[in-house]
């Protein structure tokens, strides 16, 4: 019988960085464009002192631990979720204050995939100091943690999520055109959860004008969180300039993203002017290319039918939430939730995997990743949980 080999992490340390992930976790939403990080200062199997990133701007996870020991980090060791930072951002380099603290080991769950940290990694600047490093420690579930922040920098473009609510019969609209209020309140409140945790939320030129939606933080998620600008794709189409949408009332950021450079409104923040390739509303590398240069690393799609089916025909979508109420439509012309021009055969058609189903009263929400080949990481990563 094959030997297993012993663990380089006691059950001490497994238990403590299980507990960092879940202390890491209560800040979703606040630290963008930083990642989630706790950290855990301690001697002999006990703990000195906590660390958390809880803002952007302010400190770091490990200096917060530093700072909480008293001066009591002289050969202790550090326990923390994400590869210690090497550069000078907003703050300066972790690596300096560990060093400086006396550290005599670090322990990292999960190297940091950002250019400025590999330009030269936390490993190599501690050792050359003569502390001990060790990585590795509950990989999965730190990757699980930030994996939108992880996925933005391995890949150069946000994690999209695409969010829809619908009946049944997977309608999202009737012919009419109404739509308020297909789910009930508690798959609502979901919702604002979701975007409470996203740094862009995308809609169509459709949902603006027929909608008119105020996209904004509420059911208490909002707090001290970061609000998520509002992105509205509208590709080569016209929007009434006059009108004062709902979405500029809350005064957060807005962004038009259009292909035609003579498109305008006065009330958006910001302009991106895209341009469209063949069969396709704007280009998707360009696009990504401005959310990579505004550290956009999440976008919440939500609609509507012409926006959810330009993303999952690019081919661009990573995973995709959809609640669906108990009700039936039954109109042959009401408005389905995708229409998708390159299904011919079930070959074609779009299938999720790594299911999670989770009931809010009455609905049903359905959430699974997209096959595409960069999202291979996140499925392995989310088995299991």
């Amino acid at each position: 019988m094959k030997q297993q080999k012993p663990s380089k992490f006691s059950v001490f340390e497994t238990e403590l960085m299980k507990t960092l992930i879940e202390k890491a976790k209560q800040f979703q939403g606040f630290t963008h464009p930083n990642p989630l990080v706790a950290a855990a200062i301690y001697h002999k199997n006990e703990v000195i002192s906590w660390g958390v990133h809880r803002m952007k701007g302010g400190v770091h996870a490990e200096v917060d631990a530093i700072q909480g020991a008293n001066d009591n980090t002289d050969g202790a060791s550090l326990m923390v979720t994400l590869e210690p930072c090497t550069h000078t951002g907003s703050t300066p380099p972790c690596v300096s204050a560990i060093i400086k603290a006396g550290i005599k080991e670090v322990i990292f769950a999960i190297e940091d995939p950002c250019n400025l940290v590999r330009q030269k990694s936390a490993k190599t600047v501690l050792e050359e100091h003569g502390i001990q490093v060790r990585s590795g420690l509950l990989e999965k579930e730190a990757y699980h943690l930030n994996h939108d922040y992880m996925y933005f920098h391995q890949n150069k473009r946000p994690f999209i999520h695409l969010k829809a609510g619908m009946s049944l019969d997977g309608k999202i609209a009737l012919s009419s055109g109404e739509s308020c209020y297909i789910t009930n309140e508690l798959s609502r409140k979901k919702v604002h959860e979701m975007r409470s945790k996203t740094v862009g939320i995308v809609i169509g030129s459709g949902t603006l004008v027929s909608d008119n939606p105020k996209l904004t933080v509420r059911h208490g998620y909002l707090e001290n969180k970061q609000v998520p600008p509002t992105i509205v794709v509208i590709g080569n189409k016209k929007i009434d300039d006059c009108h004062d949408y709902a979405i500029f009332e809350s005064g957060y950021r807005s962004i038009l993203v259009t292909s035609n450079e003579h498109n305008d409104h006065p009330s958006f923040s910001d302009v991106w002017v895209i341009p469209k390739t063949t069969n396709k509303i704007i280009d998707w590398t360009l696009f990504f290319q401005k959310c990579y240069e505004n550290n956009m690393y999440s976008l919440l799609i939500e609609g509507g039918q012409k926006t959810f089916s330009h993303f999952l025909e690019g081919g661009i979508v990573n995973k995709c939430s959809f609640f669906i109420a108990p009700k039936l439509f039954g109109q042959a012309d009401a408005k389905s939730v995708v229409e998708l021009t390159r299904v011919d055969t079930l070959k074609d058609i779009f299938t999720l995997k790594n299911i999670t189903i989770e009931q809010y009263d009455d609905d049903t929400c359905i959430t699974g990743f997209c096959s595409l080949k960069e999202n291979d990481t996140l499925i392995n990563n989310n088995k299991g949980e």
